[in-house]
């Protein structure tokens, strides 16, 4: 879409999953190869220009600066739960759920291999859910590995699950899950969101990439959370209009049909 936006040019991408091992390559395949060279120069050219023009070197500079940070890419096993879709946030819940992804984390690591090889996200949220006593009862977990129901996966996981009934995880921290906003704060969001919007819009940038749902819920539920839409290019484009709003600096009104962002 980008190269069409842009280029005015429609990709073939029939050969997107084409076996690049076989020879000779056909003329297709080989024309396919070429526009991605041909046209990502064009884009970035075309992209470094808009950059330039208006005064966001900066921004790239400041998202470069992550990616090529070796701490980026270094995953703490203990923190790996938070990434996990969970609706139930029980304390029991939460604190089988960490237990059972920072195992899963360390597993994958020590193998280097993808940890959705070991369990899936879905399968480790069932567990943490529903929980299990013997072999038997991973048989009705959504997606256990069915040729797996014995041996060191099953093992570990029933380990795991038993410490964590008996309260001897001690590695295990009652943390709050993210993905909710109090009852208190349900405004807040919600004024948060449409600030991200309008913010959005006017700096012709998708809103997901200044700020996700939960970093808005995280705001809208702490004073000053240590969070990127706070920080940086993100805090000057809305982070500080955020903040502005949740203490009665800012508010937001209609006129003329617009939703416009005044002092108070």
């Amino acid at each position: 879409k980008l190269v069409q936006d842009i280029c005015g040019h429609m990709l073939d991408k029939t050969h997107q999953f084409t076996d690049w091992e076989y020879r000779p390559l056909s003329k297709k395949q080989i024309t396919y190869a070429l526009d991605d060279v041909t046209y990502l120069r064009d884009i970035y050219l075309y992209l470094s220009g808009q950059l330039k023009q208006r005064g966001r070197e900066n921004w790239l500079a400041e998202e470069m600066a992550i990616l090529t940070n070796p701490q980026t890419y270094q995953s703490v096993p203990e923190n790996a739960w938070e990434k996990l879709k969970l609706k139930n946030t029980k304390p029991k819940t939460l604190v089988t759920a960490q237990a059972l992804a920072a195992w899963r984390e360390r597993e994958a690591m020590k193998k280097n291999i993808p940890k959705s090889w070991i369990l899936r996200d879905e399968t480790l949220v069932d567990l943490a859910q529903r929980g299990a006593k013997t072999p038997a009862d991973l048989e009705r977990i959504r997606n256990f590995p069915s040729n797996r129901k014995d041996g060191v996966l099953v093992q570990s996981v029933l380990e795991i699950l038993q410490e964590t009934r008996k309260g001897n995880c001690k590695s295990c921290q009652r943390k709050t899950a993210k993905c909710y906003v109090d009852a208190e704060n349900t405004a807040t969001f919600e004024m948060l969101r449409m600030l991200l919007k309008i913010r959005a819009a006017e700096e012709q940038v998708a809103a997901k990439i200044i700020a996700s749902q939960d970093d808005l819920k995280i705001l809208a539920n702490e004073e000053n959370p240590d969070i990127k839409p706070l920080k940086g290019w993100r805090g000057e484009v809305f982070g500080k209009d955020a903040l502005a709003l949740k203490s009665g600096k800012i508010g937001l009104s209609l006129k003329d049909g617009d939703i416009i962002i005044s002092d108070i």
